[in-house]
């Protein structure tokens, strides 16, 4: 019989935490008829169970065909408000035409980032 490879306390720490923030997220979808404060509020528990800095939630706009961001977590209101892509316009224009997630382990300023998001040196996600 194989012998299966133990995990660390550190993974275990960690796979306790993300269940713990999947059970917060959950009874956040579940306790409100208000999508827009669970949105909120499940962009809170990530932000302080997982660490995330900034988050949104980009959607379609059908009259224009434009991406806008209608919920935004650690980001002015002003850039909110600027974020307006177009379908395969930077990463979340990219993710939107091709239909999969992707992952960035760091994220820069440059060519392959819309001028309108604006980050730092961090991880980036978008699903």
């Amino acid at each position: 019989m194989p012998r299966t490879k133990m995990k660390s306390p550190e993974a275990i720490l960690k796979g306790e935490r993300e269940l713990d923030c999947l059970f917060d997220i959950s009874q956040s979808i579940v306790s409100s008829p208000d999508l827009h404060a669970s949105v909120h509020r499940i962009m809170d528990v990530l932000a302080q169970k997982m660490g995330m800095s900034r988050g949104t939630l980009t959607l379609l706009k059908p009259e224009t065909n434009e991406l806008i961001i209608e919920i935004a977590h650690g980001m002015p209101e002003e850039k909110k408000r600027r974020g307006k892509f177009r379908i395969g316009e930077g990463i979340t224009g990219k993710v939107f035409e091709t239909g999969k997630p992707a992952g960035f382990c760091t994220v820069q300023r440059g060519r392959d980032i819309l001028k309108t998001f604006l980050c730092e040196r961090r991880s980036l996600y978008a699903i």
